[in-house]
């Protein structure tokens, strides 16, 4: 029992309430970090993709209109 998402439910309910508030927090935890780590990642494409829409924007501002 490594993970607590790795337990049936039936194994969760057995537990002693202790053990089962610990495998919630550390749960909860894991989210939470994977969360961050994607609100990071689409910060990150977000920045990049403006610059590259405002990159062509220019480049073709610059053909079209000279």
């Amino acid at each position: 029992m490594a993970d607590g998402l790795e337990i049936s439910e039936s194994e969760f309910c057995n537990m002693k309430q202790k053990d089962q508030n610990l495998i919630v927090f550390r749960n909860l935890n894991e989210i939470k970090k994977s969360i961050r780590g994607y609100k990071f990642y689409y910060k990150m494409t977000t920045i990049i993709g403006g610059f590259l829409v405002t990159g062509m924007g220019v480049l073709f501002a610059k053909i079209f209109f000279i």
